[in-house]
């Protein structure tokens, strides 16, 4: 047996003995898992239809600490794990892990909690949703606290159209808190003026998903011709 082998910590509660699929985590955790579990409950699991009883496990790129959240829908007995006292970053990666594997339950719980996480952490879940959510509600709800985000680190975390699409949206706001408060925002309150959203007319507010509809209509050459 080699010394990897001898390395591996066996999970505690995914130890079935008749589980017929092997998971090692990242950080040499073992589960053992059933396909008849991960058939039901998953859409893109990368095993997917070739699933078959194998000695040696799957690694995936998850801790332990996440996959150990992830698998509990497998196995939707509750209570579930609660995501409401872990931290923004682990809700994160539960959720990447969850669109990654396809399982929806746990999409649909940390979707959740991440845009009721929008004032406090508008970086890290404009990141999430830019990644996981199409152009729509969800993703307006997500970006509307993104105006907060200083301006040197939106241009780090965006890509350039994104980027773009972030300015229109933050320059359209401020003109529309101006218009119905007649301060004009500073960097200091654009959470408050995202917040002001309440004061204006639905008909008014400015959504993100408008504002990337409006740049890819403009088609901007974000590089220069190749002047080889």
């Amino acid at each position: 047996m080699s010394a990897s082998h001898h390395s591996r910590k066996a999970h505690a509660k995914f130890a079935a003995e008749d589980a017929d699929i092997l998971i090692l985590s990242s950080d040499n955790v073992l589960f053992r898992l059933h396909s008849v579990n991960i058939r039901t409950h998953t859409t893109v699991f990368p095993i997917g239809d070739n699933l078959t009883p194998s000695s040696e496990p799957a690694t995936f790129s998850e801790e332990s600490s996440i996959l150990e959240i992830l698998f509990a829908h497998l196995y939707p007995s509750p209570p579930l794990p609660d995501l409401e006292e872990l931290e923004v970053e682990i809700v994160q990666a539960v959720g990447c892990a969850a669109h990654k594997y396809g399982i929806a339950s746990a999409m649909l719980i940390a979707d959740l909690k991440m845009i009721a996480w929008a004032e406090e952490y508008p970086a890290e879940v404009a990141s999430y949703a830019l990644l996981h959510f199409g152009a729509g509600p969800r993703l307006d709800r997500a970006m509307i606290y993104s105006i907060s985000i200083p301006l040197e680190t939106a241009i780090t975390l965006f890509t350039p159209k994104v980027f773009i699409a972030w300015l229109f949206h933050r320059d359209r706001w401020c003109n529309k808190v101006y218009g119905v408060t007649q301060q004009f925002p500073t960097v200091q309150n654009y959470a408050l003026n995202a917040r002001t959203s309440g004061a204006i007319a639905n008909s008014a507010v400015v959504t993100y998903s408008e504002c990337v509809r409006d740049v890819a209509a403009l088609d901007i050459a974000l590089l220069p011709p190749d002047a080889s």
